[in-house]
């Protein structure tokens, strides 16, 4: 059986901006979970709740949960080593938020139906925070790539980092194939969360 409510990847925006305003360089990431009610007194009732809430606060079609991630660069130093401008000091911030569906009349419901809420709720749990993850991962690069840019003194630093678009345009693209072959694999009718999805969908 295919999985029945799919589960959202991430919205990604990338806003760098580079300005020459000492420190090592460092990855902030700030984290926020927020919620969205559903009803139900079953398994089914409540999956039809979740399907219909995360069409009404995701913008992505089936999705019951989602990871949205935001990177910022700034308070970048730009230095002047022998004949080269270099970033001596960058911070990337990375802020995720995480949404979830909050079962409102949960005690209504069969001793089983919340049992299998509570298995199926736990998994939905870690696929979202892996999400956060592999967005981590993705901002160290960037942090990584961004201690890379230089620039010729003798032109004025005007080439800095004449590369940094063709760099975040990898990195971006990266971190896309990463989220969404982890959702692919998630997907299968064969994975954990797809099935308890369906023992909770089949709770009565």
């Amino acid at each position: 059986m295919r999985l029945f409510l799919r589960i959202a990847g991430f919205a990604v925006l990338l806003a760098m901006l580079l300005t020459p305003v000492i420190a090592p360089a460092k990855v902030v990431v700030t984290e926020t979970t927020r919620y969205y009610k559903v009803k139900g007194k079953n398994g089914l009732e409540v999956s039809r709740a979740m399907l219909s809430g995360g069409a009404r606060n995701i913008n992505m079609r089936d999705a019951i949960a989602a990871t949205s991630t935001r990177f910022d660069i700034s308070d970048a130093k730009v230095a002047v080593k022998g004949k080269k401008c270099v970033v001596e000091r960058v911070n990337v911030k990375l802020d995720i938020i995480y949404l979830y569906p909050q079962w409102s009349n949960k005690p209504s419901a069969s001793a089983l139906t919340q049992k299998n809420w509570n298995a199926f709720y736990a998994e939905l749990l870690k696929h979202e925070r892996m999400h956060g993850t592999i967005a981590k991962n993705a901002a160290k690069r960037i942090d990584k790539e961004l201690l890379k840019l230089s620039g010729t003194l003798a032109n004025g630093c005007r080439d800095f980092g004449r590369f940094t678009e063709q760099r975040f345009g990898l990195i971006a693209k990266a971190l896309k194939r990463d989220q969404l072959a982890f959702d692919a694999k998630e997907n299968l009718k064969s994975s954990k969360i797809t099935k308890l999805q369906v023992l909770l969908l089949k709770s009565k």
